[in-house]
């Protein structure tokens, strides 16, 4: 009888290895890096090299952790299997930890600029906004002679004499009151064929719902919760957006959850929910960088900053500018 025992523990036992050792190991959380998506139908290998052999294959649109963002390669988790995925094919990145991995390509600012006179600002696909005096924005940096400004997928020049320049301060050591971050996106009348002072009224309305916002450490945002219903009923009006017909209620306010996201971008707040319009994105922002929200989806983050912080939203003659501003428990 004991030994009939003993062989059941054994073959039991001997199963039970077997089969935990197929079930595959799953990263520890804290070792992924971002979330992405698969851009074309590809190969993950074994090793970061073109030879290398696959893994599993991969589809347009799959989701992927990274666990190693690299140059020309990443090392990256699906489904129980890791491996590497040239970068190239993958996009939409959003960081799971804002304080130790930026989002790729994202496009830095170094302070706040005032228009001491009207300026006129385009770039190369975009044929241009008039910045009236006492206006504010971005800048991207000073360089000789003048600033660089992000103009929709392009850059512009204006000169020193025509800008009172900011540099944000360190909002490590920023005080209460002081502006830490900024973000402006630029539009004009001919962004639609019509409904123009819709779109603008829509923007508007969308800056005024979100100025004032403010949030502790640890709080969440949702800008759903602050703007939505995009409806009529709910003040909006019908406008030029990205949907199969081209028009609808609210058209315009993404322009301004467009802004604020990349104002986020700009700090280590994080960033929990977001999603892009279409792959080709919209005229107003480099690509993969804009954030749409409407019925299905919405744009939220975190403070994860050590103090309270406001978010101000200013449409100017053709500009959107969101300010975020150290508030309560700041240096």
């Amino acid at each position: 009888m004991k030994r009939r025992i003993s062989i059941f523990l054994t073959v039991f036992f001997s199963a039970a290895l077997l089969l935990f050792s197929a079930v595959p190991a799953f990263c520890d959380e804290n070792e992924y890096q971002y979330v992405a998506e698969v851009r074309i139908d590809c190969s993950m290998r074994s090793e970061p090299r073109d030879n290398a052999p696959v893994e599993v294959r991969l589809h347009e649109g799959n989701e992927v952790k990274v666990i190693e963002y690299g140059g020309e390669w990443c090392r990256v988790f699906r489904k129980g299997d890791k491996g590497y995925i040239k970068t190239g094919y993958l996009r939409y990145f959003r960081s799971l930890d804002a304080y130790l991995y930026p989002v790729p390509g994202y496009t830095y600012q170094s302070g706040l600029g005032t228009a001491a006179e009207d300026i006129f600002v385009s770039s190369e696909d975009y044929d241009g906004t008039l910045i009236e005096a006492g206006s504010v924005f971005a800048v991207q940096r000073p360089v000789p002679g003048g600033y660089e400004l992000a103009v929709a997928r392009g850059m512009c020049t204006v000169d020193t004499a025509a800008v009172e320049y900011m540099p944000f301060p360190d909002w490590q050591n920023a005080r209460k009151g002081e502006v830490i971050y900024a973000f402006t996106t630029y539009y004009n009348d001919h962004f639609s064929r019509q409904r123009n002072e819709e779109r603008q009224h829509n923007i508007a309305l969308g800056c005024e719902r979100i100025t004032g916002t403010e949030l502790d450490p640890g709080a969440s945002f949702s800008f759903n919760a602050l703007c939505a219903p995009y409806s009529q009923r709910n003040g909006y009006q019908y406008a030029a957006n990205i949907s199969q017909s081209g028009y609808g209620y609210g058209g315009g306010v993404c322009q301004v959850s467009t802004t604020l996201y990349n104002a986020v971008l700009g700090l280590p707040l994080q960033v929990t929910k977001w999603s892009v319009h279409w792959d080709k994105g919209v005229r107003y922002i480099p690509l993969q960088f804009d954030s749409a929200v409407g019925s299905y989806v919405d744009l939220c983050f975190e403070n994860t900053l050590p103090y309270q912080i406001r978010i101000e939203a200013y449409p100017q003659n053709g500009t959107v500018t969101v300010l975020i501003i150290a508030g309560e428990g700041a240096r």
